[in-house]
């Protein structure tokens, strides 16, 4: 046997998650079209989540329900009130940023250089995922709203101890010995490098490095 009440609830739930899920929120003419309510319907719905449904969303009370103008269409939307995670400074900017260096750096295999960006999107979205609604919007379609289009990147996915040694000897000022074929045809030649640069340049990575403290650099491709 069907509640009275069970309309409602299951209009209020479906209402409820495309509010968490669409960070734009629920076009109203459409949200009443689709759920075959008319305006006053729709009004008593909108008191009743914004009078008892905010404390589901953030206990802190930060978001709120609210009817918002764009050109001539009005959306129900959840909104947060500037101390919500991505209303502050600089979210977008570092969202953005560690997606961006994941696909920089995914060339370079199971290297340190990828495991250090992975680690910081990990940590990044660890940071988020148990924040309330749409905040899985960005992380879900992040591929589309952002796009890196590598220049005929190489593939180190075999190179890591290679790279992994380059960066200790950068970093500490150490020489390193190398084993270097400047073209595949030609024999390899054993050299003893000190590594002053590492370039990334049209999707490859080269050491810019001399044979001593005051010798002339050299550009070598990895």
């Amino acid at each position: 046997m069907t509640r009275p009440d069970q309309p409602i609830a299951l209009n209020l739930a479906r209402i409820v998650h495309r509010l968490m899920v669409e960070p734009r929120g629920w076009r109203i003419d459409l949200l009443k079209s689709e759920l075959g309510i008319a305006d006053r319907t729709y009004r008593k719905y909108r008191g009743l989540l914004q009078d008892h449904f905010e404390v589901l969303l953030a206990p802190g009370g930060q978001w709120t329900i609210d009817e918002v103008s764009e050109g001539e269409a009005r959306y129900l939307r959840v909104r947060g009130q500037g101390n919500a995670v991505e209303e502050r400074s600089g979210f977008l900017g570092r969202a953005a940023g560690y997606w961006l260096a994941r696909k920089l750096f995914a060339f370079s295999g199971d290297s340190e250089l990828r495991d250090a960006v992975e680690g910081n999107w990990a940590e990044f979205v660890a940071g988020i995922k148990d924040k309330p609604f749409y905040l899985a919007h960005l992380l879900r379609h992040a591929d589309r709203m952002l796009h890196f289009v590598a220049d005929a990147p190489k593939d180190y996915t075999h190179h890591e101890s290679t790279i992994s040694n380059l960066l200790r000897a950068l970093f500490y000022g150490r020489k390193i010995q190398v084993d270097y074929r400047p073209y595949p045809e030609q024999d390899s030649k054993s050299f003893l490098l000190l590594p002053l640069t590492l370039v990334l340049w049209r999707g490859g990575l080269y050491l810019v490095a001399s044979f001593n403290e005051e010798g002339r650099p050299y550009l070598f491709a990895l």
